[in-house]
Protein backbone atom coordinates (compact mmCIF):
# COMPACT_ATOMS: atom_id res chain seq x y z
CA UNK A 1 0.00 0.00 0.00
CA UNK A 2 2.89 2.36 0.74
CA UNK A 3 4.07 2.36 -2.88
CA UNK A 4 0.58 3.33 -4.05
CA UNK A 5 0.57 6.24 -1.59
CA UNK A 6 3.96 7.39 -2.90
CA UNK A 7 2.68 7.13 -6.47
CA UNK A 8 -0.45 9.15 -5.57
CA UNK A 9 1.72 11.75 -3.86
CA UNK A 10 4.00 12.02 -6.92
CA UNK A 11 1.16 12.33 -9.42
CA UNK A 12 -0.75 14.92 -7.35
CA UNK A 13 2.40 16.95 -6.76
CA UNK A 14 3.36 16.93 -10.44
CA UNK A 15 -0.15 17.76 -11.62
CA UNK A 16 -0.96 20.76 -9.47
CA UNK A 17 -4.51 20.54 -10.82
CA UNK A 18 -7.46 18.48 -9.55
CA UNK A 19 -7.43 14.95 -10.99
CA UNK A 20 -10.50 12.77 -11.51
CA UNK A 21 -10.40 9.72 -9.22
CA UNK A 22 -11.15 7.41 -12.15
CA UNK A 23 -8.26 8.91 -14.16
CA UNK A 24 -5.90 8.47 -11.22
CA UNK A 25 -7.06 4.89 -10.65
CA UNK A 26 -6.46 4.10 -14.33
CA UNK A 27 -3.00 5.70 -14.25
CA UNK A 28 -2.04 3.65 -11.17
CA UNK A 29 -3.76 0.52 -12.47
CA UNK A 30 -5.83 0.01 -9.30
CA UNK A 31 -9.56 -0.06 -8.53
CA UNK A 32 -11.41 2.93 -7.06
CA UNK A 33 -11.97 1.48 -3.54
CA UNK A 34 -8.26 0.75 -3.18
CA UNK A 35 -7.38 4.20 -4.51
CA UNK A 36 -9.78 5.93 -2.12
CA UNK A 37 -8.40 3.92 0.81
CA UNK A 38 -4.84 4.94 -0.13
CA UNK A 39 -5.82 8.60 -0.55
CA UNK A 40 -7.55 8.62 2.85
CA UNK A 41 -4.50 6.99 4.49
CA UNK A 42 -2.14 9.51 2.89
CA UNK A 43 -4.41 12.41 3.83
CA UNK A 44 -4.63 11.17 7.43
CA UNK A 45 -0.85 10.87 7.57
CA UNK A 46 -0.48 14.48 6.42
CA UNK A 47 -3.08 15.65 8.94
CA UNK A 48 -1.63 13.65 11.84
CA UNK A 49 1.90 14.93 11.34
CA UNK A 50 0.68 18.47 10.47
CA UNK A 51 2.67 18.40 7.22
CA UNK A 52 2.89 21.49 5.04
CA UNK A 53 0.66 19.94 2.42
CA UNK A 54 -2.78 18.41 2.42
CA UNK A 55 -5.04 16.54 0.06
CA UNK A 56 -8.28 18.21 -0.98
CA UNK A 57 -11.25 16.14 -2.12
CA UNK A 58 -13.34 18.04 -4.65
CA UNK A 59 -16.28 15.80 -5.36
CA UNK A 60 -14.87 13.09 -7.64
CA UNK A 61 -11.50 14.85 -7.94
CA UNK A 62 -8.47 15.11 -5.69
CA UNK A 63 -5.72 17.72 -5.46
CA UNK A 64 -2.66 18.46 -3.33
CA UNK A 65 -2.33 21.93 -1.82
CA UNK A 66 -0.59 23.91 0.90
CA UNK A 67 -2.02 23.53 4.40
CA UNK A 68 -3.60 26.80 5.57
CA UNK A 69 -1.25 26.97 8.58
CA UNK A 70 1.72 27.42 6.23
CA UNK A 71 0.14 29.44 3.43
CA UNK A 72 1.67 32.68 4.70
CA UNK A 73 5.20 31.32 4.14
CA UNK A 74 4.34 30.38 0.57
CA UNK A 75 2.86 33.84 -0.02
CA UNK A 76 6.15 35.38 1.16
CA UNK A 77 8.04 33.47 -1.50
CA UNK A 78 5.62 33.47 -4.39
CA UNK A 79 4.78 36.76 -6.07
CA UNK A 80 1.50 37.78 -4.48
CA UNK A 81 -1.55 37.75 -6.70
CA UNK A 82 -3.77 40.75 -6.45
CA UNK A 83 -6.95 39.57 -4.82
CA UNK A 84 -9.95 41.13 -6.42
CA UNK A 85 -12.89 41.36 -4.09
CA UNK A 86 -16.22 40.16 -5.37
CA UNK A 87 -18.74 42.95 -5.91
CA UNK A 88 -22.25 42.45 -4.57
CA UNK A 89 -23.46 41.84 -8.15
CA UNK A 90 -20.79 39.18 -8.67
CA UNK A 91 -21.70 37.54 -5.35
CA UNK A 92 -25.36 37.47 -6.37
CA UNK A 93 -24.57 35.87 -9.70
CA UNK A 94 -22.16 33.39 -8.09
CA UNK A 95 -24.79 32.36 -5.53
CA UNK A 96 -27.39 31.90 -8.26
CA UNK A 97 -24.99 29.78 -10.32
CA UNK A 98 -23.97 27.71 -7.27
CA UNK A 99 -27.55 26.88 -6.28
CA UNK A 100 -29.20 26.65 -9.72
CA UNK A 101 -26.50 25.16 -11.97
CA UNK A 102 -26.40 24.39 -14.76
CA UNK A 103 -27.94 27.75 -15.57
CA UNK A 104 -27.95 30.14 -18.53
CA UNK A 105 -27.41 33.91 -18.58
CA UNK A 106 -31.09 34.62 -19.41
CA UNK A 107 -32.15 32.50 -16.43
CA UNK A 108 -29.72 34.36 -14.12
CA UNK A 109 -31.02 37.69 -15.39
CA UNK A 110 -34.64 36.58 -14.88
CA UNK A 111 -33.85 35.76 -11.23
CA UNK A 112 -31.87 38.97 -10.61
CA UNK A 113 -33.95 41.26 -12.78
CA UNK A 114 -30.69 42.85 -13.97
CA UNK A 115 -28.16 42.45 -16.77
CA UNK A 116 -25.48 40.00 -15.59
CA UNK A 117 -23.09 39.83 -18.55
CA UNK A 118 -20.27 41.73 -16.81
CA UNK A 119 -20.50 39.69 -13.60
CA UNK A 120 -20.51 36.41 -15.51
CA UNK A 121 -17.49 37.53 -17.54
CA UNK A 122 -15.57 38.50 -14.40
CA UNK A 123 -16.45 35.25 -12.60
CA UNK A 124 -15.21 33.32 -15.65
CA UNK A 125 -11.95 35.33 -15.63
CA UNK A 126 -11.48 34.62 -11.93
CA UNK A 127 -12.05 30.92 -12.55
CA UNK A 128 -14.98 30.69 -10.12
CA UNK A 129 -17.46 29.78 -12.87
CA UNK A 130 -17.04 27.45 -15.86
CA UNK A 131 -18.85 27.23 -19.18
CA UNK A 132 -20.62 23.87 -19.32
CA UNK A 133 -21.63 23.88 -22.97
CA UNK A 134 -24.69 25.14 -24.76
CA UNK A 135 -28.29 24.48 -23.80
CA UNK A 136 -29.32 22.55 -26.89
CA UNK A 137 -32.98 22.47 -25.82
CA UNK A 138 -33.39 26.28 -25.55
CA UNK A 139 -33.87 28.82 -28.36
CA UNK A 140 -30.58 30.40 -29.38
CA UNK A 141 -28.68 27.64 -27.57
CA UNK A 142 -27.39 29.89 -24.73
CA UNK A 143 -24.27 28.92 -22.79
CA UNK A 144 -24.78 27.02 -19.52
CA UNK A 145 -22.71 27.93 -16.46
CA UNK A 146 -21.69 26.11 -13.30
CA UNK A 147 -19.23 26.57 -10.46
CA UNK A 148 -15.62 25.41 -10.84
CA UNK A 149 -13.15 23.50 -8.70
CA UNK A 150 -11.60 26.89 -7.87
CA UNK A 151 -14.96 27.92 -6.40
CA UNK A 152 -14.96 24.83 -4.19
CA UNK A 153 -11.39 25.50 -3.03
CA UNK A 154 -11.94 29.22 -2.41
CA UNK A 155 -15.03 28.56 -0.32
CA UNK A 156 -13.63 25.50 1.49
CA UNK A 157 -16.15 23.05 0.05
CA UNK A 158 -15.60 19.42 -0.93
CA UNK A 159 -18.64 19.43 -3.19
CA UNK A 160 -21.82 21.41 -3.79
CA UNK A 161 -23.77 19.42 -1.22
CA UNK A 162 -21.66 21.25 1.41
CA UNK A 163 -23.44 24.52 0.53
CA UNK A 164 -25.89 25.62 3.23
CA UNK A 165 -29.53 24.82 2.58
CA UNK A 166 -31.33 27.85 1.15
CA UNK A 167 -34.02 27.51 3.83
CA UNK A 168 -31.37 27.95 6.55
CA UNK A 169 -30.10 31.26 5.15
CA UNK A 170 -31.50 34.51 6.58
CA UNK A 171 -33.98 36.44 4.45
CA UNK A 172 -33.68 40.14 3.70
CA UNK A 173 -36.40 40.88 6.25
CA UNK A 174 -34.44 39.06 8.97
CA UNK A 175 -31.34 41.13 8.16
CA UNK A 176 -33.16 44.46 8.59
Amino acid sequence: MENIQYAIESVLFASGEPIELSTLADALNIDLPRLEFAIDALSNEYDYSKRGIKINRLGNKVQMSTREDYAEFVKNLVRPQTKRPLSSAMLEVLAIVAYKQPITKPMIERIRGLDSAYSIMKLLEMGLVDELGQAEDLPGRPMKYGTSDTFLLQFGLNNLSDLPELSSLPTMEENL
